[in-house]
């Protein structure tokens, strides 16, 4: 299932880099190189990705991921996985599922309805059937409107060959057991560093590709990933198995149809999908935050003014998509010791130690302020299972705007207005 980058990151996440990273990251060629001048073969073989999407009118696949992380130097760590269920037929009928320790997934349209149903959240979208898209670039986009997420292409995006790899000039060959059957399969490598992040974020090291030329399809694919967490490096290890796979055969209506199990939040719009349960509009709960030289203070102190609480952390991508536009907005209407005429007070809380704060703010420094806060009081309170969380709360301390996931600066200014604030 590829990435929804709406959808925030877990705070409690210390151990596992969520998959929501992991398959968003790619190495994109520099402008300067193209592709073919470092391995032509991966060229023709993408080529062949293109020529067999364009020719699809339906498929069914199976596979498996599988992440395994690892202290540096050890082998035998924590290993979690999820078994991916995917099909579809043009133009309205699409499956997309990954089911297992990781999460449980499920997105599609068939002749009743579309659905997608989030089981980390307990929450599922249902829906009116809708006709699909069919866009090969925007298979792992994920951005959580119908015309993004309802795409023919949704279900193959990890067993399609990326365009643009920067890829080693040399072409390997080996075999992937598919269909019951070996076959042979050239394999791509893309020069990844082999190294933990100096700042603390997840790094992309090699990727492996064993494309199929047969059918045009990633029969199998690698990833590491590098990052540290608690003063420690780790070292991840994510596969992507297609196990069995038909293209252009016939696809059972039956295979077209969802029921949210027991106890599954319904909802009728996709922008409750992820965060049915907002607080706005109640009273924004107490909190104590401390700056970054130890000093204390309380949320209600600030009481009498706008105020707006970001929650974030370092290691969180689409929380660091969203901080520029913090700082745009900060620069306007902040309320600070030096500016006393601005108009909402702006607090971005980490539950991260104020080393690892600092570090990441001396190469993305910002003006706004940025206080650590205690994990499990921030879950407690303000339900952060998912980063960034966002909370504006105007002068009678009561939450008129509470949003999950990266927002854009028209989204922000927009919800800072239902404080007062513009």
């Amino acid at each position: 299932m590829p990435r929804f980058p709406s959808q925030g990151l877990s705070l409690s996440q210390r151990g596992f880099v969520p998959v929501a990273l992991v398959v968003a990251l790619a190495i994109i060629l520099p402008h300067a190189v193209s592709a073919a001048d470092l391995n032509p073969d991966y060229v023709k073989a993408y080529q062949i990705t293109v020529d067999t999407a364009a020719n699809l009118q339906s498929y069914e696949l199976r596979g498996m991921l599988t992440m395994t992380n690892n202290i540096k130097g050890q082998i035998g760590g924590e290993s979690m996985s999820a078994e991916m269920d995917a099909a579809a037929r043009w133009p309205d009928r699409l499956l997309s599922s990954q089911s297992g320790e990781m999460f449980n997934l499920n997105l599609g349209t068939g002749p009743d309805q579309s659905w997608f149903f989030l089981g980390q959240l307990g929450n599922a979208y249902v829906g009116k059937p809708v006709a699909l898209a069919r866009d090969l670039a925007g298979a792992g986009n994920m951005d959580l409107t119908e015309e993004k997420i309802f795409n023919f292409y949704v279900g193959l995006g990890q067993f399609l060959l990326p365009a643009e790899l920067l890829v080693t000039p040399d072409t390997a060959s080996g075999t992937v057991t598919v269909n019951g059957q070996d076959v042979p399969c050239q394999i791509f490598t893309t020069m990844g560093p082999e190294v933990i992040a100096d700042d603390g974020q997840p790094a992309e090291g090699p990727r492996t590709f064993y494309f199929d030329p047969a059918s045009g399809l990633v029969l199998k694919s690698t990833l590491k990933v590098y990052f540290r967490r608690n003063e420690m490096d780790f070292e991840q290890d994510v596969a992507f198995t297609l196990k069995e796979f038909v293209l252009n055969g016939d696809v059972d209506d039956a295979r077209f149809t969802f029921e949210a199990p027991a106890g599954t939040r319904v909802v009728d719009n996709l922008d409750r999908l992820t965060n049915p349960d907002a607080m706005t509009n109640q009273a924004a709960p107490d909190i104590t935050f401390t700056d970054l030289d130890g000093n204390t203070f309380q949320l209600s102190d600030l009481r009498g003014q706008a105020v707006f609480i970001d929650f974030w952390a370092t290691w969180c991508p689409p929380c660091k998509m969203e901080m520029p536009h913090i700082e745009t907005l900060y620069r306007e209407m902040g309320r600070s010791e030096a500016n006393k005429s601005g108009t909402i007070t702006i607090i971005a809380a980490s539950s991260e130690d104020p080393a690892t704060i600092r570090k990441f703010l001396a190469k993305s420094p910002y003006s706004f302020r940025i206080v650590t806060v205690d994990e499990k009081q921030a879950y407690a309170k303000y339900k952060t299972s998912s980063i960034p969380a966002g909370f504006v709360i105007d002068a009678e301390g009561i939450i008129r705007a509470h949003m999950i996931g990266a927002q854009t600066e028209q989204q922000l200014r927009a919800a800072f207005a239902k404080a007062g604030v513009k």
